[in-house]
């Protein structure tokens, strides 16, 4: 039997939209919006235990997955 368990999650973003003005306008777009994010920002762990059924066993029970640090941007328009 497996159970997972999730620990210290952590995601951030930044976002910047401009509203009008001369620079969007003149492209023909009412609003433009840039974003930066990060997932996995500090640390993102999944510990599993798992059953052996054997009191006592050698096999470690406890196999920790870390996952990686993951960016994006976004660039969104509106017309």
């Amino acid at each position: 039997m497996a159970q997972a368990v999730e620990l210290r999650i952590a995601d951030a973003s930044l976002r910047y939209t401009w509203k009008g003005g001369d620079t969007v306008r003149g492209l023909g777009l009412q609003k433009v919006s840039v974003g930066f994010n990060v997932n996995n920002l500090f640390d993102k762990r999944y510990i599993t235990k798992y059953s052996t059924g054997f009191p006592g066993s050698a096999k470690d029970p406890l196999i920790k997955y870390n996952l990686p640090r993951s960016y994006y941007l976004s660039l969104e328009a509106q017309f």
